[in-house]
């Protein structure tokens, strides 16, 4: 980097005033400081392409000065012109050849471009002609590391601290060193002589505990972090590495502890507050999270990320109208708004506005940005309007839209099937399996299809155990047991419809199949015992009304 600041190395009693120059010396030598001068006031200027053409012109009058071709090299760098800076360090050697100077900006440029074997070449003439040059230590010793030359570049960095033992950048690189060689014990060893000698070296801490965790002692990484906290208590970052720790260790309330302890310090840490919230809604804390994204946004308004959660946490609460205003909100350009406008819809619904909601999502899913479940949203407001005809036609132009989308055969299947279209539901349910063969809820709805009917009762069998297999839903075990009952395996079905039972201790479907099972296998005082429970649930039911009757009062 140009140093603007430097004096010229020669006083001529050049001066310098609007206009043109003028000087009472008229020799070259006092216009190159005159050029150089003014490459200071440009370059202070923030115009590196002006200090260039003012420092070529001072090189032109005064080519054999060392100071302003390395100045030239400096501010072409600056500029972004790195061959150019090559070029005129290279050219400053040639006058100069024993320059360290020259030596290390060249060292430096070559190492920045990591062509290292050139690097080397000039940190080396650099150190032989001043052995004191720190930094020339610490970049040799990186380049013979980006050669794959590791054990050189160890012997390079212990060089630098057999001269200078109290170097923290040398012990700091050679502790990186020897982690990359998986010397673990020596990494440790030279991190903590680091930490020795600087005690706030948050990098050394941060990289000494990140070692430790993936030798799996945590305890002792967050013995070492707390170490550092002492020495620095505002050391935000690594605050915030303990919470991250804390979090993926599932040790949630110490990870809040830590956050608070962030806020208490510095509550403009936005950082903080969303890190908390996170946990708040993960811990369905609706109460604790909206409270902490009201607080977020009185820093930053447009942090829509978390207008979203306050929506989200506002909705759990069932507040419906302060969470629409915080959905509403979201503007279109941000990532989170078709989400946002998915909870518009459902709350407009929830508040009684579903012909507004249906408006909302038609919009959106007209939109360049439509997604597929959108269309499916839509269906389900239109049917809970009883309009099936308006939410099978949205669930068709979904599938138009989105030709490969499983979900929405489905959905159109359940409908379909609502209608009383039983062929037509069975034809919509294979197209998403044809689409999804893993669709569990197509699969189980076919093979519950087929055990209605006593039909096809294999293939409902292998459907019904790969949905299962799929998901491990209540329903979709009653449906297997409802298939080894058609198929006359009674035994296997009560073991299955128990188990259902189990979780859907009051669903009326699955009690009416589970005493159709006992009265198969004789049992009928436990039939009769459960029809009954059917009968609290569905007091009308003819058919179960007859099946008790059929049991009589004796066993």
């Amino acid at each position: 980097m140009f140093n603007s600041s430097a004096l010229a190395p020669d006083g001529t009693g050049a001066h310098f005033r609007q206009g043109e120059y003028r000087s009472r010396l008229d020799d070259a030598r006092a216009k190159a400081l005159y050029h150089y001068g003014r490459a200071r006031l440009l370059a202070d200027a923030k115009d590196p392409e002006g200090a260039v053409e003012a420092l070529r012109q001072a090189v032109d009058l005064d080519p054999r000065s060392l100071f302003l071709r390395l100045s030239l090299a400096e501010v072409y760098l600056e500029a972004g012109r790195e061959d150019e800076a090559i070029e005129s360090a290279e050219e400053a050697l040639i006058e100069a050849p024993d320059s360290v100077k020259a030596h290390l900006l060249l060292g430096n440029l070559y190492f920045g471009r990591q062509e290292d074997d050139k690097a080397t070449e000039h940190y080396e003439k650099a150190l032989a002609l001043d052995p004191e040059q720190e930094n020339a230590y610490l970049h040799l010793g990186v380049a013979h590391a980006r050669t794959g030359d590791l054990q050189q570049a160890v012997e390079v960095l212990k060089s630098l601290l057999e001269k200078n033992p109290d170097s923290v950048m040398g012990a700091f690189t050679l502790a990186r060193l020897y982690r990359q060689m998986d010397l673990s014990d020596l990494a440790e060893e030279y991190y903590r002589r680091v930490l020795v000698r600087q005690p706030g070296f948050e990098s050394a801490y941060l990289e000494l505990g990140g070692m430790l965790e993936g030798k799996g002692g945590v305890e002792k990484a967050l013995e070492l972090y707390r170490l550092a906290l002492q020495e620095a208590p505002r050391n935000f970052g690594i605050r915030h590495h303990i919470a991250r720790l804390l979090i993926g260790q599932g040790r949630i309330d110490e990870a809040l502890g830590e956050l608070d302890t962030i806020v208490e310090l510095n509550p403009r840490d936005l950082e903080a507050h969303r890190k908390r919230g996170l946990i708040y809604l993960e811990q369905e804390n609706w109460d604790a999270a909206a409270a902490t994204f009201t607080t977020l946004l009185q820093f930053k308004p447009d942090f829509y990320q978390a207008r979203f959660y306050l929506g989200t946490a506002l909705e759990r609460k069932e507040l419906w109208g302060e969470a629409l205003e915080a959905f509403w909100s979201i503007p279109e350009g941000s990532d989170l708004y078709s989400d946002a406008i998915a909870h518009v819809s459902y709350l407009l619904h929830m508040l009684g506005r579903t012909g507004e909601a249906i408006e909302v999502i038609e919009e959106r899913s007209s939109s360049a940005e439509e997604r597929s479940e959108f269309f499916s949203y839509l269906a389900s407001l239109y049917e809970s309007q009883d309009q099936l005809d308006e939410a099978l036609d949205a669930l068709v132009r979904g599938q138009a839209a989105f030709p490969e989308d499983g979900n929405l055969a489905y959905h159109r299947g359940v409908l379909l099937e609502k209608r009383g279209d039983h062929l037509a539901a069975v034809e919509a349910m294979r197209m998403a399996i044809g689409l999804a063969p893993d669709h569990a809820e197509a699969l189980n709805f076919l093979a519950y299809y087929y055990a209605e009917r006593g039909e096809n009762l294999d293939e409902a069998l292998q459907m019904v155990k790969r949905a299962l297999s799929m998901k491990d839903s209540a329903h979709i075990i009653d449906t297997l047991g409802w298939v080894y009952f058609k198929m006359g395996r009674y035994a296997e079905a009560k073991q299955e419809l128990l188990r259902a039972a189990d979780q859907l201790s009051e669903d009326a479907v699955v009690l009416e199949h589970l005493g159709d099972t006992h009265r198969m296998l004789g049992e009928r005082q436990r039939a009769r015992e459960i029809y009954q429970r059917v009968l609290r649930a569905t007091p009308e039911d003819r058919e179960v009304l007859q099946k008790l009757h059929d049991l009589g009062g004796q066993e």
